[in-house]
């Protein structure tokens, strides 16, 4: 989203630049949509930023998060334990 968001900021600014009448002065113009558009590029910039950080925390957790397996006792293909006879006291 953050590198879309980006995108777009780049884009209609040379859009806006571009598409001028000809008495407005470009690089002026330029400037004002620098100025407008700002916080846009920098949360921007906070989004890719995120999104690279998590992507690559859950990369990490899943690829070293996972303990080893322990056998549990109701594996299949393993004998259970057999039952140990109760005395009732009679």
């Amino acid at each position: 989203g953050g590198a879309l968001l980006a995108l777009a900021v780049v884009v209609g600014r040379r859009l806006t630049v571009a598409e001028l009448p000809g008495p407005v002065d470009g690089p002026a113009a330029g400037a004002v949509y620098d100025a407008l558009t700002e916080t846009l590029r920098t949360a921007a910039w906070l989004l890719v930023g995120l999104g690279l950080t998590v992507a690559l925390a859950s990369w990490l957790t899943g690829r070293y998060g996972r303990l080893p397996s322990r056998r549990s006792r109701a594996e299949p293909g393993t004998d259970p334990a057999p039952a140990r006879p109760t005395r009732t006291g009679r």
